[in-house]
C-alpha cells in the first residue's frame, strides 16, 4: 500500500482511484503486503560484532528495518539404508535487521550474537522465522491462510495455535528468539521482529491511511497522450481525449495467435513486420503487415518450458536470429534459431546464460546481445558480457557500458532518457521499475510494475533432498521511444493490478494492465498512462510507426488450458 500523499490526480482518473480503494477493501492482504515480504537472496560482504554489511541495496527492493537471516549447513541427512549423506539441512546462524541502505550495499545488525558468521555467508529476507498470527478481531483466518500460502519461506504457527497462546497485550515472547510477528489490530495489520521493533504498518480498509511509506520519488500522475496533444489527428473514443484502442488487423482472429502467448517480440525487417511468440511449448512467427500470418514454427531440442523470445541482428543486412530462453530438466538452455524467412533452424544450444538482444543505436535492428550469468539463488546473476559469433560459435566478451548491479538483460532496457547523449539502464525486477545512469539510482517507481504471465519456480539445489523453491517472473521489456518529438525519447512500460494472492506456476494474477509512460522533465521523471486499462495480461510491447503495438493474453482459472491472445494497437500521432 503505497502513499498517495502529493499526487495530483486531474478528473478522468479519481474514478480510477476509487476503484483501487475499494479493491483494497476486500483484498487487505494486497500485492503491496505480499512484494515487502517476499523472500531476498543476497550474501554478507563485512561481518562485525556490531555491524554486517550486506550486498543489497534499494534497487533490490530494500528497506531499513527488513529482517533477514544469515544462513548455514545444518544437520546432514544420512540415508537409513545406504547410510550415504543425501543433502543436509539450512540452520540460521544469526537474524539481521538492515539499519541503513546505501548504493549497492546496506547495513544490518544482528539481533542476538554473531558467532560463525564470515563473509560469503547466503542470506535471506523474510526467511527461516517462525511466523507468528495473532488476530485480535478473530475475523482474519482468511488473511492468514493468503499470507501462509504466499510466503512458505516463513515457518507459520498454525493460525489456532497462535490464538490460543495469544497474550492479552501484544508483547514478545521469551521463548521465540526467531519471530516474526503479525498482529491484526482494530483495521491495522503491524509486522514486527523478534525484538518487536516495528517493521511494517498496514491499513486493512484504506490504502491512503497505510503508514508505510513508498521510497520513490514525488511524481506527478497524469494523462501524458491528452496533455501533449500530437501534431495529427488521433482516433479517441467517445467522449475520451485518451487515444482509442483498436483492433490491429485480425487481432480479434484468436484462431490465428497462439492462445495463451506468455511472450512475444516484434521487429520490422524489410517489407514484412514479424512477431515471434510462444505459450511456453512452441515457438511460432507471424507476418503481421495485413493480417496475421504463420510463417514459422520452432522449438527447443529437448522440449523445456520456453521463458522468452528475442529477435537479434547482428549485421545490417545480416542474418537475422531469435533467441529464446527455455528451462529443461533442472537445467537453463538457450537456443539461437536462424530465420531464414519462412523457418527457425537451430544455430546454437544448450547454452547456459540468459541472452538479452538490444538496439543501442535507435536503428530499429536488435545488434547487441547480452550474455547474463545463471544465478541459483536470484536467477539472473551480476556478470553480464557481449556475446558475439566468432567462426560459426558464439563467442562472449566485456561489455563496455557500465550497468547498476540488479540490472536484468530479460524486462531490461538501455536507451538515453534524459537527453544527455548517455545511455540510461531502466528495468523492472520485483514488481518495481529501477533507472540508473551508470550506478547513480536515477528514478525507482511506487510498485506494480511489470506483471507478467512467463514465470518460472524451479529447485534452488535439485541435488538435495530437502530443496528450496524459488520463482522469478519475467517481464516485457519496457520500449524507448519520443512520443511528444521533442528529441527525446520517453519509456513505455507495462504495469498491472494483481490479485493478492500469488501462486507462480499455478494460476494467473493478472486482474488489468496498464501501459505507463515516464518521461525526464525537469530533472525528474514524470509519469502518464498512454491508452484504456486491459482486461488481460501484456506479454509484449513495441511501437510501429504511429501505432503501439501490444499482446494482450486473457487471464482465466487455474484449472483451464489458458486464455485467448490477441494483437492489439493504439493509435499514436507522431
Amino acid at each position: 500500500m503505497r502513499n498517495f500523499a502529493g499526487l495530483y490526480m486531474p478528473a478522468g482518473k479519481i474514478i480510477v482511484l476509487v476503484l483501487g480503494v475499494v479493491f483494497f477493501l476486500y483484498n487487505p492482504s494486497s500485492a503491496d503486503i505480499l512484494n515487502d515480504l517476499q523472500p531476498v537472496n543476497g550474501y554478507v560482504v563485512k561481518a562485525g560484532n556490531e555491524e554486517i554489511i550486506i550486498d543489497l541495496d534499494t534497487s533490490d527492493g530494500i528497506a531499513v528495518g527488513d529482517i533477514f537471516s544469515v544462513l548455514g549447513p545444518g544437520e546432514k541427512l544420512v540415508h537409513p539404508v545406504t547410510q550415504k549423506v543425501i543433502g543436509r539441512l539450512e540452520k540460521v546462524k544469526v537474524i539481521l535487521r538492515v539499519v541503513r541502505v546505501n548504493d549497492g550495499f546496506s547495513f544490518a545488525r544482528p539481533l542476538g550474537k554473531t558467532d560463525g558468521v564470515k563473509r560469503g555467508d547466503p542470506i535471506q529476507r523474510f526467511s527461516s522465522l517462525t511466523a507468528i498470527f495473532w488476530d485480535y478481531s478473530d475475523q482474519n483466518k482468511t488473511l492468514y491462510d493468503q499470507l501462509q500460502a504466499s510466503l512458505p519461506s516463513l515457518k507459520w504457527q498454525e493460525y489456532q495455535i497462535s490464538q490460543n497462546l495469544r497474550p492479552e497485550k501484544p508483547s514478545p515472547q521469551a521463548n521465540k528468539k526467531d519471530a516474526l510477528y503479525f498482529i491484526i489490530l482494530k483495521n491495522a495489520l503491524e509486522v514486527r521482529d523478534p525484538d518487536f521493533g516495528m517493521i511494517r504498518q498496514y491499513s486493512l480498509n484504506d490504502t491512503a491511511s497505510a503508514l508505510k511509506i513508498a521510497t520513490a520519488l514525488p511524481l506527478v500522475d497524469r494523462s501524458y497522450i491528452s496533455e501533449k496533444p500530437k501534431p495529427v489527428e488521433t482516433t479517441a473514443l467517445s467522449g475520451s481525449s485518451q487515444p482509442a484502442v483498436i483492433d490491429y488487423g485480425s487481432a480479434r482472429r484468436t484462431d490465428q495467435l497462439t492462445s495463451n502467448t506468455l511472450m512475444a517480440a516484434y521487429l520490422r525487417n524489410g517489407d514484412r513486420n514479424l512477431l515471434a511468440a510462444t505459450d511456453g511449448k512452441i515457438i511460432r512467427v507471424f507476418n503481421q503487415d495485413d493480417k496475421l500470418e504463420l510463417i514459422a514454427k520452432g522449438n527447443v531440442k529437448r522440449y523445456g518450458q520456453i521463458l522468452t523470445v528475442k529477435w537479434w541482428q547482428p549485421e545490417p543486412e545480416g542474418p537475422l536470429y531469435l533467441t529464446a530462453l527455455a528451462w529443461t530438466d533442472d537445467t537453463l538452455d538457450s537456443t539461437i534459431f536462424l530465420f531464414d524467412g519462412n523457418s527457425l533452424v537451430v544455430a546454437a544450444s544448450g547454452l547456459n546464460t540468459i541472452l538479452g538482444s538490444f538496439d543501442l543505436d535507435y536503428d530499429g535492428r536488435p545488434e547487441t546481445l547480452l550474455s547474463q550469468e545463471f544465478d541459483p539463488e536470484n536467477f539472473f546473476g551480476r556478470r553480464i558480457h557481449e556475446a558475439y559469433w566468432q567462426a560459426s560459435a558464439l563467442k562472449y566478451k566485456k561489455f563496455t557500458l557500465q550497468l547498476p548491479p540488479k540490472f536484468t538483460v530479460i524486462g531490461g532496457q538501455l536507451a538515453d532518457l534524459t537527453g544527455d547523449g548517455k545511455l540510461e539502464a531502466a528495468y523492472i525486477r520485483s514488481g518495481t521499475l529501477w533507472v540508473y545512469s551508470g550506478k547513480k539510482m536515477l528514478y525507482t517507481s511506487s510498485g506494480h510494475m511489470g506483471g507478467s504471465l512467463s514465470v518460472l519456480t524451479y529447485k534452488v539445489d535439485p541435488t538435495v533432498v530437502d530443496y528450496r523453491t524459488t520463482s522469478v517472473f519475467f517481464e516485457v521489456t519496457p520500449i524507448a521511444v519520443d512520443l511528444d518529438t521533442d528529441g527525446r525519447r520517453e519509456l513505455l512500460a507495462v504495469s498491472s493490478n494483481q490479485s493478492s494472492i500469488k501462486m507462480p506456476g499455478v494460476m494467473s494474477t493478472i486482474d488489468r494492465s496498464h501501459i505507463k509512460v515516464f518521461n525526464y522533465e525537469n530533472g525528474s521523471f514524470v509519469k502518464g498512462t498512454v491508452g484504456e486499462p486491459v482486461e488481460a495480461a501484456i506479454q509484449g510491447l513495441e511501437v510501429d510507426g504511429d501505432q503501439l503495438l501490444f499482446i494482450a493474453t486473457d487471464t482465466v482459472s487455474p484449472l483451464a488450458d489458458g486464455g485467448a491472445s490477441r494483437l492489439q494497437a493504439i493509435n499514436l500521432a507522431f
